[in-house]
């Protein structure tokens, strides 16, 4: 028995047999040059023993399971020492609370998809001590994913835009999760502003807004400052507003404080972060301000005949991230739409001229 397996026996419990690569090329089948590849590749969850050797949990060919595993996104985001490459297998393997105490990996072998682990995931990854984002020219190498996220009670609606694929939908709790599972994405549409204001002073981004969306003006809040958003309750900084003789602010935009502070510094270290309005957007696709508010019936089917128009389908089941409002999924897949055109080097800025910091873009 080798010094791995004695001075770790609970991960070799908790991971299950493994096999070598051999026993990967017959199981897939594959020639031995092809799983080398496909290990190099991050396709394959592979563990180094203290020996040197390579080995392989077998739990993740049940099925063919590893196809549909993605594996890629987590294996790829790590460096691949003996315990963070174990520490990925226990994960996958283990009961997990948020996922009404199912394994990972039984979740995906049972739905087929990579959804709704790609959070957890990278939540995991955080915790084993490696930075789950990968660097720019290992995206280039997958097809264009893009993304929109959404306030949604609190928390945050994402959906997911990619190639040949049907628009996905998954739920974070924060913004620094939301952000976290999406590795690979290009762009990343986000309804929250980005860049306030100065003490005083109105963003030319929200006057813009408001002008061009028309009838739906009274969506687009004016952004607080700073200032403002250090008091407590909007009624104290609506005070401090008065005493400066600045303009107040609306109980909606103050309620929206933690995601506001939020975003700022993941936006100002993450480039691939936007500002985009959904209003704005669905003006923009329309050609036109919508004549109806998302609260309505006749404005929900807008919204989605407008989302169809563009090829943007949102699925009858969206899986975990169905649970939100329609309106916060909407508003998710139209901050999409917006990414989409962004990271195709076609995305508008109101105002005009402006950088991606402080502009709403379109």
């Amino acid at each position: 028995m080798d010094r791995e397996q004695t001075s770790e026996p609970a991960w070799d419990d908790l991971i299950g047999p493994c096999v070598d690569p051999a026993g990967v090329a017959d199981r897939l089948p594959a020639s031995l040059g092809e799983v080398a590849r496909l290990t190099d590749a991050g396709h394959l969850l592979a563990l180094t023993a203290a020996n040197g050797q390579t080995t392989y949990p077998l739990f993740q060919f049940t099925d063919m399971a590893w196809q549909a595993m993605g594996l890629y996104l987590w294996a790829m985001g790590y460096n691949r020492t003996l315990d963070r490459s174990r520490r990925i297998a226990a994960w996958l393997q283990l009961p997990n609370p948020r996922l009404d105490g199912q394994a990972p990996v039984d979740v995906i072998r049972e739905a087929g998809t990579d959804e709704p682990l790609l959070a957890l995931a990278a939540i995991a990854s955080l915790r084993f001590g490696s930075d789950p984002r990968l660097e720019p020219d290992l995206r280039q190498d997958h097809p264009m994913l893009v993304a929109g996220a959404d306030v949604w009670k609190g928390r945050w609606v994402v959906v997911l835009l990619e190639d040949e694929r049907d628009a996905r939908a998954f739920i974070a709790d924060t913004i620094e999760e939301a952000i976290a599972a999406l590795p690979l994405a290009a762009a990343i549409g986000v309804d929250m502003p980005i860049g306030l204001p100065a003490a005083g002073e109105r963003r030319p981004a929200d006057v813009e807004a408001r002008r061009f969306v028309g009838p739906r003006r009274n969506s687009v809040f004016f952004t607080p400052s700073a200032e403002l958003l250090e008091k407590e309750t909007a009624a104290e900084a609506n005070v401090l507003a008065k005493a400066q003789g600045w303009p107040g602010l609306a109980a909606q935009s103050f309620a929206l404080k933690k995601q506001i502070l939020a975003v700022q510094p993941l936006a100002a270290a993450d480039d691939r972060i936007w500002e985009v309005h959904p209003e704005v957007s669905f003006a923009e696709a329309h050609g036109r301000p919508l004549e109806w508010p998302k609260s309505t019936w006749n404005g929900i089917n807008l919204r989605r005949e407008v989302l169809e128009h563009e090829g943007i389908v949102l699925p009858t089941d969206l899986g975990p991230g169905g649970a939100a409002d329609v309106s916060d999924v909407l508003d998710a897949a139209i901050a999409a739409w917006s990414a989409r055109r962004i990271a195709r080097g076609e995305g508008l800025p109101l105002p005009p001229g402006s950088q991606r910091i402080g502009a709403i873009w379109r």
